[in-house]
């Protein structure tokens, strides 16, 4: 049975409640201690899980708002493009450069946040983002390519650094139960798919496909990204603080730089999960665009459109609580495994008609298969990550993962051009099942993390 921790001579002073024993000095495991802040005549325990579950719920809620600008731009942004130019072999540019701009910003974006707490790098994200969707509302309307294009990178940056909140969920809880806590911030994201069309939908219902129509969501998006960057600062005590033990993020001993990207790396698991991670975006993402490209070119209008896409976000977020508790209780390995394998079934599906019927299975597939990869390789690098280079970790990943997703969907567009949506797809599969066959065969069992 646990000792109660001893009190503080000065009650302004944090005191550290451990939740489980302390591991020995050499073992690299990601902890989550807790922290009693005030006030004096809390429980610090009793304090801490609240302050936990008030944390994650606000995490949640951003990543809710930031998913449904994610939403509208996964919609409009290649039908756009296409609308601009007049040409449909280009349209995969501007996804491409929305891509670009997540993860060019993911690795500079997590080292802020490891230094100064999540909090303030998840505002700066969304205040980014606001800016990005000013952009794009005066490039669609104005018809200019150059603008447009600049806003798909700014926009892009800052919901890049939106996504890192997931930092903030391996930070509060311990490794067993990680998956489930990245799985409940996730969820959010879920609520965000499902409040996308309900605000933007009225913008775009019964209308034609022209720059008027395109750019009107975006002035709605500037508010509501400009919500999102004061709904983070409703978080109290920020998480990076709960996982230094009670150091803000600021005070000297919480200075630490952690190790080296090339040392996390070096990790067999962690760079298994890193290839999963990667093939799994690159193929969602083309997938994605392609989608919303091809029911264009079949008559659907714009809401049918969103909503197709809304359904395809419900599935990369809506069960995310249960993938991560599946995550924790089956192993990593299996997840990332499975995961990809449900990424190539429903790419398998596109070819096979533009009716709903076909497409609403296709991308739900395709989404809940993207969940399993992502969240399994989040937990997976947050396993072996200490708070001061776990954000610089995920941001790493998310680089790779977004640079290849932008090429993917730059390339795919024009392949789509040139030979036609079942070869793209039968790419899509194989891009899918190959890390699957390398974890299944080749790698050794990525470590479960054992409970306290």
């Amino acid at each position: 049975m646990a000792s109660r921790p001893a009190e503080s001579r000065d009650d302004r002073r944090p005191v550290r409640v451990q939740a489980r024993p302390q591991p020995r000095a050499h073992a690299r495991s990601a902890i989550a201690p807790v922290v009693a802040v005030e006030p004096r005549g809390s429980s610090p325990a009793q304090l801490t899980a609240s302050t936990v579950r008030v944390n994650t719920l606000m995490l949640a809620l951003a990543t809710a708002v930031g998913l449904a600008i994610v939403q509208l731009q996964s919609a409009l942004s290649a039908i756009s493009m296409e609308v601009i130019t007049g040409q449909a072999a280009v349209a995969g540019l501007g996804p491409a450069l929305y891509f670009l701009g997540n993860g060019v910003a993911a690795v500079p974006a997590g080292r802020l946040m490891d230094r100064m707490g999540r909090v303030p790098g998840i505002s700066i994200g969304f205040l980014m983002a606001t800016a990005g969707a000013g952009l794009l509302f005066a490039g669609t309307a104005f018809t200019n390519v150059v603008v447009f294009l600049v806003g798909q990178l700014a926009l892009g940056a800052g919901l890049g650094v939106v996504q890192l909140a997931r930092a903030g969920a391996a930070d509060m809880y311990p490794p067993e139960r990680r998956g489930t806590g990245i799985g409940f911030v996730l969820v959010g994201a879920a609520v965000g798919a499902m409040i996308s069309p309900i605000l933007f939908n009225p913008l775009l219902t019964g209308r034609s496909v022209n720059a008027a129509s395109l750019s009107a969501p975006w002035l709605l998006a500037c508010a509501v990204a400009a919500l999102g960057a004061g709904l983070v600062w409703v978080i109290r005590v920020d998480p990076l603080t709960l996982a230094r033990g009670g150091d803000a993020p600021t005070s000297p001993s919480s200075r630490e730089t952690g190790r080296s990207l090339r040392l996390i790396y070096a990790a067999r698991g962690a760079r298994s999960a890193l290839v999963a991670g990667i093939a799994a975006q690159m193929v969602m993402t083309s997938g994605m665009m392609l989608v919303s490209l091809e029911m264009r070119h079949h008559g659907h209008d714009l809401a049918t459109i969103s909503g197709t896409l809304a359904v395809h976000f419900v599935a990369m977020f809506g069960l995310s609580p249960i993938v991560g508790v599946l995550a924790d209780r089956v192993g990593r390995r299996h997840t990332l495994i499975g995961g990809l394998l449900v990424i190539a079934a429903g790419v398998a599906l596109l070819p096979v008609s533009m009716e709903l019927t076909t497409l609403l299975p296709a991308m739900f597939a395709l989404g809940l298969g993207w969940n399993a990869t992502y969240l399994g390789a989040t937990a997976v690098i947050a396993d072996g990550t200490e708070p001061t280079e776990r954000a610089r970790a995920l941001g790493a990943a998310d680089l790779l993962s977004l640079v290849g997703a932008a090429l993917a969907a730059a390339l795919s567009a024009a392949l789509l051009a040139a030979m036609g949506l079942l070869v793209v797809a039968a790419l899509g599969v194989l891009c899918a099942l190959f890390p699957a066959a390398f974890l299944t065969g080749l790698l050794q069992r990525l470590p479960t993390p054992a409970r306290a």
